[in-house]
């Protein structure tokens, strides 16, 4: 496991930068919404789950398979986790008052 994943200094931004993803995809791989990136990069504590992910991401990167994490994670995620959309939010207005 990376070291630095051993303290709450973990450089979230830099792991991202070297796997070239976006905010975006680094949310679906951990499940979560890209405002916890955003907060997890501007120094936010990282612990639990996120934690764990980052550790098996950053392992991947070392070997060159973070994309596959990415790729299995959107094939396995739920339709709303990777379109960011709520079940039924897609309705109109109309639809919605009816």
């Amino acid at each position: 496991m990376d070291q630095a994943l051993d303290t709450n200094s973990f450089d979230v931004k830099a792991l991202r930068d070297r796997i070239g993803w976006t905010q975006e995809q680094v949310a679906t791989y951990l499940g979560v919404n890209r405002s916890v990136i955003s907060r997890l990069e501007a120094g936010q504590p990282i612990s639990g789950p996120v934690r764990r992910l980052l550790a098996i991401l950053s392992a991947a990167a070392d070997k060159g398979i973070a994309d596959t994490l990415l790729a299995v994670r959107v094939a396995e995620a739920p339709e709303s986790l990777v379109t960011g959309t709520l079940a039924g939010a897609e309705r109109s207005e109309g639809e919605a008052a009816a």
